[in-house]
């Protein structure tokens, strides 16, 4: 297949204005890619976008099984000076092969194809908190900290870390890797903790008697990102002086426990329900990590980032974008929440 075919019967976007910059984003369609997309349209990018779904206006391509020679004619055809890895398998359901391609085999040709790119594009890579596994309780994580992943997920996630890290390092490509918290905000998939509980909050009747709602244990104190300040580090890593950084951290500076933040959906619903934390026995809690918060120094130090927006707001943010109705600042949010 090829990957310069554009979805859905639509056209290959046209060329770039004189003097403007290009980026491509992978997974533009997804959670985290739209708001990279929105953050960079806002910085002066025009944007490409990329995936294995035809979509209307997008190119198509399955990059696992796409020849890096053939994407790297792509970027070079259409003038990109930005590549951001937006993809990848996150969500639970499939199998350990499945997550590997989709993590791993994805960014080694990703990488090969901007090596061989004439135009040497930067490569921003979005990488992940769980390649560090699980870290001791009140010590914030540094970029220098060991990673010992303990699922699929951070297995193959920090796999990819190290492909892009390393062609970095031998000068084969201008790489930026950010290791992102969980990120929350409008359009978190179904598929997430607060996704799907904003799903079923969306559905109970109101006025009617309480709805049982049934969540594994809530034990876990996790650092949560607002998904539009991913965004925005993306940005700053697009545009930083070469070589400012290769690898940061990316998170919303506290870490906050889970409990609240479902108590605090409920809230923001208004929805009649009852939540009842129950161990289904898979031993599952916290996506493998009870505690956890990200040293984002080196972001600030690089590119001044800093987080915006804490989870609260990102929750206010999520719940009315599922309801189509516009956010307003009545909901208890400290000043901190609602930066």
């Amino acid at each position: 297949m090829s990957a310069d075919r554009p979805a859905g019967g639509g056209t290959v976007p046209g060329e770039a204005a004189p003097g403007s910059r290009t980026a491509l984003v992978v997974g533009g369609a997804g959670f985290l890619g739209r708001h990279v997309a929105a953050a960079l349209a806002d910085g002066g990018f025009r944007i490409l976008t990329l995936g294995r779904t035809p979509r209307p206006g997008a190119l198509r391509a399955d990059l696992a099984a796409t020849a890096p020679g053939e994407l790297a004619a792509l970027l070079d055809r259409h003038r990109v000076d930005l590549v951001v890895n937006a993809a990848g398998a996150v969500w639970g359901g499939l199998d350990e092969e499945s997550v590997h391609r989709a993590n791993v085999t994805l960014v080694r040709g990703l990488v090969a194809a901007v090596a061989a790119s004439a135009r040497a594009p930067r490569l921003v890579q979005l990488g992940s908190g769980y390649e560090y596994g699980p870290t001791p309780e009140g010590e914030p994580v540094t970029e220098d900290a060991p990673a010992r992943p303990t699922t699929p997920y951070g297995r193959t996630k920090l796999l990819a870390t190290l492909t892009v890290l390393a062609a970095a390092e031998e000068g084969l490509i201008d790489g930026v890797v950010l290791r992102v918290a969980s990120a929350l905000g409008p359009g978190a998939p179904a598929g997430s903790l607060f996704g799907a509980l904003a799903e079923r909050l969306g559905a109970v009747p109101p006025g009617g008697p309480p709805a049982e709602i049934v969540l594994r244990p809530l034990v876990s104190r996790q650092d949560f990102v607002h998904v539009g300040d991913v965004g925005a580090a993306v940005l700053g890593a697009a545009t930083a002086a070469p070589g400012a950084a290769r690898l940061c951290n990316i998170g919303g500076g506290r870490a906050v426990p889970v409990r609240d933040l479902v108590r605090h959906l409920v809230g923001l619903s208004g929805a009649p329900v009852r939540i009842v934390e129950r161990d289904d026995g898979t031993g599952a809690r916290g996506g493998g990590l009870d505690w956890q918060l990200l040293d984002t120094a080196a972001a600030r130090a690089a590119w001044g980032w800093t987080p915006g927006r804490g989870p609260e707001n990102a929750l206010r943010d999520l719940w009315h974008h599922g309801r189509g109705t516009r956010p307003t600042h009545q909901h208890g949010l400290t000043e901190r929440d609602s930066r």
